[in-house]
């Protein structure tokens, strides 16, 4: 994936932060308002468009080593930088410690790393659906390790909310309407999926938009756990999750696809998940803290992910 291409997208994702950031500072938008656009972005348009992406899939062009590192590169991702986040962050507050080392570890790939793997590739589906896959397992591991890490405590971790989650049922109903050719024999289905699909990016930045314009740019810019928090969420993670692939593809007989490279990129160097706020405010650990961390790496990856691309086009 070139460098352009990376940068033209991110940068046009960060404008798309202005209507929702004016009509915030303007109070245009309220707060429960906003709680509800969210819950149409994550319920309705993201498992849309998942499911739109996965209709146009041909899964005989997808081997068993890229349907592998979808299922193990979440575990890879979500546990390679743990001793590194156990050594950074030792010494602060316990509960500022767990909030930096849970938006360190947990990626923001339903907000902005599935809409730009559909923004890059509107012609191919593939990263979407590594992507998406990406996206279950990771889930599963943030509602218990994460919550874990959060809250200090094993007792909130609930795997049960991952499979009942809107995205998880349409990677499912995706598959089977794709590999039964359902999808391909009711054209009607593909059209329909993909009007509520087109929602997706939209209302992802309109919620992020609206969430910085509540913020005050100087308190971010002063906080030194955001630099820390996003020196290995976007820097290190993601050159790590390079490596592993790079070692992957030298083994006898390994080519991975470059949709499969690309979006492991993304799905490794996004911005912190953009539930941390939420699950931070709901266990009273540090919402604020965790909001300043969550929007500070949503704007400083459109830095870190085009030269990411770079490195990545340098090593495959």
């Amino acid at each position: 994936m070139r460098f352009a291409d990376f940068l033209f997208y991110l940068v046009l994702f960060t404008a798309l932060l202005a209507p929702g950031y004016i009509l915030g500072k303007l109070s245009r938008l309220e707060e429960h308002a906003m709680k509800s656009i969210s819950n149409l972005l994550t319920d309705v348009a993201l498992p849309f468009l998942v499911l739109s992406n996965l209709l146009k899939t041909d899964f005989s062009s997808i081997g068993v080593t890229e349907l592998l590192v979808c299922i193990l590169f979440p575990l890879f991702t979500s546990f390679a930088p743990i001793p590194i986040t156990a050594l950074l962050f030792r010494g602060k507050e316990e509960a500022t410690a767990r909030v930096c080392r849970f938006c360190a570890i947990f990626p923001n790939c339903s907000f902005l790393g599935i809409p730009l793997a559909a923004a890059l590739f509107p012609d191919d589906p593939r990263p979407v659906l590594f992507l998406s896959l990406f996206n279950v397992f990771s889930t599963l591991i943030y509602l218990t390790l994460g919550i874990s890490i959060l809250s200090g405590d094993r007792r909130h971790a609930d795997l049960r909310r991952a499979f009942l989650k809107p995205i998880t049922v349409a990677v499912v109903l995706g598959v089977l309407l794709s590999v039964t050719g359902l999808g391909a024999r009711l054209p009607f289905i593909g059209t329909f999926v993909a009007y509520p699909a087109a929602l997706t990016t939209p209302l992802a930045m309109t919620v992020l938009g609206f969430s910085l314009s509540r913020m005050k740019l100087r308190e971010m810019v002063t906080t030194r756990e955001l630099y820390s928090t996003s020196l290995v969420k976007l820097v290190i993670s993601p050159v790590l999750a390079l490596a592993a692939l790079f070692l992957i593809e030298l083994l006898p007989g390994i080519s991975l696809d470059s949709s499969l490279i690309v979006a492991m990129l993304i799905a490794s160097g996004v911005s912190s998940a953009a539930s941390a706020p939420a699950l931070a405010e709901t266990y009273g650990e540090k919402p604020q803290l965790a909001a300043i961390l969550t929007l500070g790496t949503t704007l400083l990856c459109v830095a870190t992910l085009p030269l990411l691309s770079l490195l990545s086009d340098f090593l495959f």
